[in-house]
């Protein structure tokens, strides 16, 4: 036989097997899998937050929202989780989900501002 086509018949049932198998993120098939969505704004003024993450703490998945507040964590396999949402400059979101197969599951979060402290800092300046 062939040396090329014997390589070129593994490689197609090698393929093929491959393309047999489902597709899975984090132990959750698409047929399985939850969505939770939702949107991060901030208490006090409303206004929606860009670059919050958040995530499931457990599973260790999770998005970032967009400009717009909004973010999508898709694949989550049926169960109850802590959402943590966290961005510098406010306190930090915990809240326990139950996600359930198949189902969308909605969340607005608003996050409180916080100062951020650190050591006092001296600034001089001398003209030469």
């Amino acid at each position: 036989m062939n040396p090329h086509f014997s390589t070129l018949m593994i490689f197609l049932l090698y393929t093929g097997l491959l393309s047999a198998q489902p597709f899975e993120t984090a132990g959750a098939s698409i047929e399985t899998g939850g969505v939770l969505t939702g949107q991060v704004y901030d208490l006090d003024t409303k206004s929606p937050l860009s670059d919050v993450a958040v995530y499931l703490d457990s599973l260790r998945i999770g998005a970032t929202s967009g400009s717009d507040g909004k973010f999508v964590i898709s694949l989550i396999p049926e169960g109850s989780y802590q959402l943590i949402a966290e961005r510098l400059g406010y306190k930090t979101y915990h809240e326990t989900v139950r996600v359930t197969r198949g189902k969308l599951l909605r969340r607005r979060i608003a996050l409180t501002a916080t100062e951020i402290e650190g050591q006092e800092v001296l600034v001089t300046a001398a003209r030469k």
